[in-house]
């Protein structure tokens, strides 16, 4: 009986589940590709909307062997995008990583597999009339200018296409400005670049079409870029910028930039490096009329002490729309932390030009790890004192903590990981 039915009922007139329940099921489920790929097994029904999950943020890294382009896993996709091109447009991120796991001399450079894999140039142009929107590329000992002439040209192509909001640059030694001349970008990244190419200086003006709303600069040095953005009217409208700057060299970049975008930013997050500070390199941040969320990120030791310049920046501020407070402290010394002006900080952080916040953040990072030998005991050290500076803060900063937008957070992330945007980091540190 049992066979009879089986035979007599399609799969059209079984029973389906509405797609609203599904997503919610879908929800509840673990969030990674693993469970996609077997939700995807269940049936059409689940097929259809867990496929556009699967693809919708693609990561592509080196095969396991440097002479294995064949199953490398941008060949892999490429092949799945010619057999289901419909496949392509379920791809909003992408996010291309050129390191190996293999050691950096064994591998020479035309067999490195972002110069050599023969795809990649071909599955870029593919995407260019998709539907991506960010796009990041991680160069770990490549030169962009020996790179392939194809793989140069299908990433210009796809900086410029239509649906593109979101790039990040990361390793390359040299940018051409000239890249983003017909791009629709919105957020901008640039870390441990080398240099920024611009043709002429008439050309800065009208180099970029974009009019970008995010920009970010991290580990390199900023005043090439900075010198483009105040020229192009591509960064007269910059609602957010995220900047990690030296405060010996680039105050006067950074104060020439606030300048020309003071008008329309609403988020700031600097991130100073390890200098010796100063009242001399102090700078304010109070021409900032629309600004409503700042975030400083803070490396504190014996050589580096910025709290000063915060207690200078938040004294000053005059009028204002901040509503958003985020400091980020990253300390692994009890004496140090002993030694900070924690009571000039408290006084500040209660002063009329902060009367109006809503959230009043201190987050509490590691160091980064050491060499192999002694990172696990180092780390607990750091732990130790991290958990124990938690509880101080009420006790450091009596006033802040009475309010009932004050919080409090101990973060396991490395200190400049929350300069990777948009959503999820780009990349893990094992994946470097």
């Amino acid at each position: 009986m049992a066979s009879i039915l089986e035979e007599t009922t399609s799969a059209e007139f079984r029973p389906r589940l509405p797609p609203e329940l599904l997503m919610l099921i879908l929800e509840h489920l673990p969030p990674d590709a693993e469970t996609l790929r077997q939700t995807c097994l269940v049936s059409k029904q689940c097929l259809s909307i867990s496929q556009p999950y699967l693809f919708r943020h693609i990561r592509l890294s080196a095969p396991k062997a440097t002479t294995d382009h064949a199953r490398s896993p941008c060949s892999i996709l490429y092949q799945v995008l010619l057999n289901s091109p419909y496949i392509a447009l379920y791809i909003r991120h992408l996010t291309i990583l050129s390191a190996s796991s293999l050691p950096r001399a064994a591998i020479p450079l035309d067999r490195m597999w972002i110069s050599s894999d023969e795809t990649l140039p071909a599955l870029l142009n593919i995407l260019v009339n998709a539907k991506l929107q960010s796009f990041r590329v991680r160069l770990s000992g490549e030169s962009w200018q020996d790179l392939p002439l194809a793989l140069h040209s299908s990433i210009r192509s796809l900086v410029n296409s239509p649906s593109l909001r979101d790039v990040d640059f990361t390793g390359f030694d040299v940018v051409d400005a000239a890249m983003f001349k017909q791009s629709r970008i919105q957020r901008l990244k640039f870390s441990e670049m080398g240099e920024l190419h611009v043709e002429t200086e008439s050309d800065a003006v009208e180099t970029c079409s974009s009019e970008f709303s995010s920009l970010t600069l991290l580990d390199m040095d900023i005043g090439a870029v900075i010198s483009w953005a105040v020229s192009s009217q591509s960064f007269r409208a910059l609602r957010d910028l995220r900047l990690a700057f030296h405060p010996l060299t680039d105050i006067p970049n950074v104060e020439e930039l606030l300048r020309h975008i003071a008008g329309t930013l609403e988020s700031l997050h600097f991130q100073p490096v390890y200098a010796r500070w100063s009242p001399d390199n102090f700078f304010r941040i109070g021409e900032l009329p629309v600004l409503t969320s700042l975030r400083l990120s803070l490396g504190i030791s014996v050589q580096s002490n910025p709290v000063p310049w915060v207690i200078f920046i938040l004294r000053n501020l005059g009028h204002n729309r901040l509503q958003n407070l985020t400091i980020d402290l990253r300390i692994d010394n009890r004496e140090v932390v002993q030694s900070l002006p924690w009571a000039e900080l408290n006084s500040a952080l209660c002063g009329p030009p902060l009367v109006n916040l809503q959230a009043l953040v201190i987050t509490l990072f590691l160091y980064q790890p050491r060499p192999p030998g002694m990172r696990a005991l180092w780390n607990r050290d750091e732990e130790g004192t991290i958990r124990w500076l938690a509880g101080e803060i009420p006790r450091l900063l009596p006033s802040v903590a009475a309010r009932d937008v004050f919080e409090v957070h101990e973060l396991q992330l490395s200190f400049s990981r929350f300069f990777y945007w948009p959503g999820p980091l780009a990349w893990s540190d094992s994946e470097s």
